[in-house]
């Protein structure tokens, strides 16, 4: 283990604590370092991965389901809206509320980067063994109960959808 990461002196919950931390934050760029979320920086992946999976979203809901600050928000849209990835509509139930949606350039844009996307996050993940992953997945859905599940009724409401 890292000198920095002492368990005898910080306790184990910390130091892994710390470790995944470091390794989440290391593996994402990686991942944008070598194109790992294609032409676009993670925050417009995500976004547009979340705007794929529903028509029109209010950015402060965008904001909240990737982690992002709503002014950081307002700029990746902003700058998605300018490469004609996304546009700004005015919401069907509510007409103040202005929602962002995906176009079809958009669509395009984010099925090659999800393709980039799997392709190194299987290159950075090689050097763990099926059942490695297997187990890191169920320690992670111990830590975060639902996790796999509300992933897997994602999945499945996206295929009822298409």
């Amino acid at each position: 283990m890292h000198k920095l990461i002492n368990p005898e002196e910080m306790g184990w919950p910390l130091s892994t604590f710390i470790v995944m931390s470091h390794t989440l934050r290391h593996l994402h760029n990686k991942l944008e370092n070598s194109g790992g979320y294609g032409d676009l920086t993670r925050s417009q992946f995500y976004t547009l991965m979340t705007l794929e999976h529903q028509a029109g979203m209010p950015l402060s809901q965008i904001s909240e389901r990737i982690s992002r600050s709503p002014g950081n928000m307002t700029l990746v849209i902003d700058n998605l809206e300018k490469e004609g990835l996304v546009e700004r509509q005015r919401s069907q139930q509510d007409r103040r509320v202005v929602v962002a949606a995906l176009t079809e350039s958009g669509r395009q844009r984010i099925e090659q980067a999800r393709r980039a996307h799997r392709t190194a996050v299987e290159r950075e993940l090689s050097t763990l063994t099926d059942q490695e992953l297997q187990l890191l997945t169920e320690l992670f859905e111990k830590i975060n109960p639902g996790l796999c599940e509300n992933a897997q009724n994602q999945q499945k409401a996206l295929k009822t959808e298409s």
